[in-house]
């Protein structure tokens, strides 16, 4: 006798596959909005800007399950369609009414490139793949400043290499508290190598010295694990992922005062 298949089992497909990467989508919610609020309006582009960028961040996760799957799953097939249906639908269509976008979609593919690659290496947590990612994530707020605009301000280059820098200061800090004093070396040299980064983007006038002092933020945190080491390696991941939102939220409310 052949049983009934549950109902839950036979529409298990509509669940949403939908990314655990809170991380992540912080920094793509605060690059976004970031630019949103320097635009100083919300406009119809804007709306088909935020269904780019979170149907294309979204679409990541299906696409690398099946990458990795040596068989097809049709929920992950039916969703990595539907994400890619809408992002590139309307992709295409903020393209044809703001054609200056072309240059941020070009460095978001390649963004993809190299996470695909790292994917089929099965190296995705590596320091480079994320380092791009996150660089990815933070062109968010200049696609939505020139997708509600109309048009790409330069002075949002440094802007953009400025959140890049301070939102991946996470990836180290995270290892911290996984790893501990192995990952001290890499931390300290990654905050050293972004330090002096933004004081050359502050040199050349790529950035407003007000807006260099916002790298405080990541130093202090990295002082203050350094300091009480032992502790901030008892503490839960949740935990850890509140404290970065919660300084993610303090950068943005920063940034946004100096441009104000």
């Amino acid at each position: 006798m052949v049983r009934d298949v549950p109902a839950q089992s036979k529409w298990t497909w509509l669940r949403p596959v939908l990314s655990a990467e809170h991380g992540a989508s912080i920094t793509l919610a605060v690059c976004f909005f970031l630019g949103v609020w320097f635009a100083g309006r919300w406009n119809v582009n804007t709306s088909l800007a935020l269904a780019v960028a979170v149907a294309g961040f979204e679409l990541q996760l299906p696409l690398i399950r099946l990458l990795r799957r040596k068989q097809l799953d049709p929920r992950l097939l039916i969703w990595t369609a539907l994400y890619g249906i809408v992002t590139v639908w309307s992709a295409v269509t903020l393209w044809q009414r703001v054609p200056a976008l072309g240059r941020i979609y070009a460095v978001g593919a390649a963004v993809l490139v190299i996470n695909l690659y790292w994917v089929y290496r099965r190296d995705q947590k590596s320091i480079p793949n994320e380092l791009s990612i996150f660089t990815g994530l933070c062109l968010a707020l200049p696609f939505a400043y020139t997708a509600t605009t109309g048009f790409m301000a330069q002075d949002l280059l440094g802007l953009w290499l400025l959140c890049a820098l301070v939102f991946s200061s996470a990836i180290f800090t995270v290892r911290l508290r996984l790893f501990g004093d192995p990952a001290v070396t890499k931390a300290t040299v990654y905050h050293l190598v972004a330090l002096a980064l933004i004081f050359l983007l502050v040199r050349v006038n790529l950035l407003l010295p007000a807006l260099a002092w916002t790298f405080l933020i990541p130093l202090a945190k990295l002082v203050v694990i350094l300091l009480w080491m032992d502790r901030y390696r008892t503490l839960k991941l949740t935990h850890i992922g509140l404290i970065e939102t919660a300084l993610a939220i303090l950068f943005a409310l920063w940034v946004g005062w100096v441009l104000a």
